[in-house]
């Protein structure tokens, strides 16, 4: 796949076997079918992109950014920005997914974690905490 003055950063393969994101520094995420399908671009960011990492059903692919703190995470079967999740203090460095695809785990520059949810009984849970006495706890 020929990608020009770009630089690639990071290579992610889909669970499958049947896909490969490449990121780099032309801002873009390009899928790859490595069944010779061809390639297309599906993502596009306002800084270079560290790294991408597919869910483990290959439904979701999360990218981070060199300059900033968002992790976004795409459908990869439209190539629509699914969420920004955000509250991270330093830039990131590496993301991932859990083997169950609930928890997305991050690592940023010093020396922080960071541990996504997506059970939303966990998040329900947690925010019952903070609140308190709420109807919908």
């Amino acid at each position: 796949m020929p990608l020009g003055d770009e630089q690639v950063m990071d290579l992610s393969v889909s669970p499958d076997n049947r896909t490969l994101a490449v990121v780099g520094t032309g801002r873009s995420v390009r899928l790859w079918r490595l069944d010779g399908g061809g390639w297309r671009t599906v993502a596009e960011h306002p800084a270079p992109i560290r790294e991408a990492a597919f869910s483990p059903d290959g439904t979701t692919l999360a990218t981070i950014t060199r300059t900033d703190t968002v992790i976004r995470l795409w459908d990869v079967r439209t190539g629509d920005l699914s969420a920004n999740l955000t509250g991270q203090a330093s830039l990131l460095n590496a993301v991932d997914f859990a083997p169950d695809g609930r928890t997305l785990a991050t690592a940023a520059a010093g020396a922080s974690v960071g541990l996504w949810t997506s059970d939303v009984r966990e998040v329900i849970d947690r925010l019952c905490r903070v609140v308190g006495d709420h109807p919908s706890c």
